[in-house]
């Protein structure tokens, strides 16, 4: 196993930044990728019972191989205290409520996962005037375990074209703990709870057969709303080879859509594009692959590509960046845009104004860390904003 380090950010209702650690697991690869490789991530999330979270998880990089399967894993413990009393002017019986309800919503599903958990406590007899800790006696304040290592699991092996990419999957957890009294009159009622959530995302796929390592760079640009530029460059170049462009909207299945004879120069190299009409309408995530066959039929495959057509908010690119970042914005502006950079802890790095335009460059002021940025773009008429995350690599 290779660790490898990552960032979480605690986004809802600010942002902050924490750390979690990676861990990649992958098994040897059978006939027919019966026992398929995995990758897993994970963190741990400490809080009060009642805490909003907010973090990121990579998405699969179709260029590793095919996506089958997703396992999202929560291992939930949670504690519970609470004082309850008798403020009657007599004697009465109580029971106390105390539950979970999950709600952890997931950007590449469709809906969230939820789960509710209930328990009981009591009954407590109390006289008038008289309280008592949880199941014990007017002493010190204790916990008492409401769940421990409660297991909440969601297995995805259809819709998993969300998870594919090179961007981010972002989670959102919203718990919520509570205790109330059941039964008995005039009660008096605190209480306060903690709480401990590991939460992990595992990727099980098939390797892909053959890449074409003569395939030296392979780009997917997104130029506008109706364009996609496709570049790549070969080595050891020869004569009698076609390379066939190939299209996907879920990262599996492949479509022809073009394809183009090989044209050595002299140095045995070649440089190829293609210019890709996006159809009107177009959304979501598409993914593009070269396939070289040689002149005595063999095939080999590039590298898996993706962009992403969406025609509200902000697209930039290229993601991950280096040295600068553009923009293209889905939506007109007649009073310009403010482009603002904040780092993953919310501090502002830059910012950039410009008038009318759909696309525009910036260049990084000060090289910036390796790590997860944010752009934010405000309309200067309307002041409404789109904002969209980016690496700096």
């Amino acid at each position: 196993m290779k660790p490898v380090k990552a960032v979480i950010l605690l986004t809802i209702p600010r942002f902050f930044l924490l750390c979690f650690i990676i861990t990649t697991a992958s098994q040897q690869l059978h006939a027919q990728c019966s026992s398929p490789n995995k990758i897993s991530y994970n963190v741990t999330l400490n809080g009060t019972g009642n805490n909003s979270w907010g973090f990121v998880f990579p998405q699969f990089d179709p260029s590793i191989g095919t996506l089958v399967a997703v396992d999202i894993h929560s291992e939930i413990s949670v504690n519970v205290n609470f004082q309850l009393a008798n403020a009657g002017a007599s004697a009465d019986t109580y029971i106390v409520l105390a539950g979970r309800n999950e709600n952890l919503t997931v950007s590449a599903l469709g809906s969230p996962i939820s789960n509710a958990y209930p328990k009981d406590y009591g009954p407590y007899s109390l006289q008038a005037g008289q309280d008592t800790v949880g199941a014990g006696t007017v002493a010190s304040p204790q916990f008492f375990s409401l769940m421990k290592g409660y297991v909440i699991n969601d297995s995805v092996t259809s819709a998993v074209a969300g998870f594919l990419g090179t961007s981010w999957v972002v989670f959102n957890d919203n718990p919520y703990t509570y205790a109330s009294v059941l039964s008995g009159s005039n009660p008096s009622l605190s209480s306060s709870f903690s709480d401990t959530m590991k939460i992990s995302m595992t990727y099980y796929y098939c390797t892909t057969n053959i890449l074409a390592s003569d395939i030296s760079a392979f780009t997917v640009t997104k130029e506008s709303n109706t364009q996609a530029l496709l570049n790549w460059n070969t080595e050891n170049e020869v004569a009698g080879r076609t390379y066939e462009i190939e299209e996907s909207n879920d990262g599996k299945s492949f479509n022809d859509i073009a394809s183009t004879p090989s044209l050595p120069n002299s140095n045995g190299e070649g440089n190829y594009n293609y210019n890709y009409a996006i159809d009107a309408g177009t959304s979501g995530i598409l993914y593009f692959r070269i396939k070289e066959i040689n002149a005595d039929g063999y095939k080999k495959y590039s590298e898996v590509r993706t962009i992403d057509i969406d025609y509200s908010g902000i697209y930039l690119y290229p993601n991950p960046a280096d040295n600068f970042v553009n923009i293209i914005f889905n939506e007109p502006s007649s009073g310009g845009w403010q482009a603002d950079i904040f780092a993953a802890d919310g501090s502002l790095v830059q910012r950039n104004y410009f008038m009318k335009g759909g696309a525009v460059h910036i260049d990084f002021v000060h090289r910036l860390a390796k790590g997860v940025y944010f752009m934010r773009a405000t309309d200067a008429q309307t002041q409404k904003t789109q904002t969209q995350s980016f690496v700096v690599r």
